[in-house]
């Protein structure tokens, strides 16, 4: 298998499925998969003015702001979708991530931010809450999108699997 360096779209991890898809003569059905995908991400386009819309996807992580190009399939469908990112996470480069220090908070800040908790553990979304308090306390105050109730908490397990139902329900969830 070649992994390319094709359209930003075009992550690691889809370039797998196409391979693997390649590979056990199921082209057809990823193609199906693909134009559904497409489909609610053109109903996504259809229903918010994503272009006008900034977002950020930020996680806490040990002391620090962990923030990545693209988190995952939510950030393939923030992407895809058309929505536009702080300058800050624009320059971290395709398929990187970069751990930021508190005070680069409001530099992260956007229309919508959203941040991810783990179930896996036994977490609930007030643990991300929690850590983000240990980051910087009062945190929310340094976020338009937090005071304005625009801070979106999601699954970690949900927004980081690597498949086409968790594309379609990060989706449904922006939407």
């Amino acid at each position: 298998m070649i992994i390319s360096k094709g359209a930003r779209q075009k992550s690691i991890a889809s370039q797998f499925i196409a391979w693997l898809a390649e590979l056990t003569g199921t082209q057809s059905q990823l193609a199906i998969l693909e134009r559904r995908y497409q489909a609610q991400i053109n109903a996504l386009k259809a229903t918010l003015d994503s272009q006008k819309i900034t977002v950020s996807v930020i996680q806490a992580n040990q002391g620090k702001i962990n923030v990545m190009h693209s988190y995952h399939s939510l950030g393939r469908v923030l992407r895809d979708a058309g929505f536009r990112f702080p300058p800050l996470i624009e320059s971290i480069p395709e398929g990187g991530r970069m751990d930021v220090s508190a005070e680069r908070l409001p530099e992260l800040d956007a229309d919508f931010v959203f941040a991810t908790w783990r179930g896996d553990t036994g977490g609930k979304p007030q643990d991300e809450l929690a850590a983000m308090e240990k980051v910087m306390p009062g945190w929310c105050q340094f976020l338009t999108a937090c005071r304005s109730g625009r801070y979106v908490l999601i699954s970690r397990e949900e927004a980081i699997s690597n498949s086409f139902a968790s594309l379609g329900l990060m989706a449904a969830q922006i939407q």
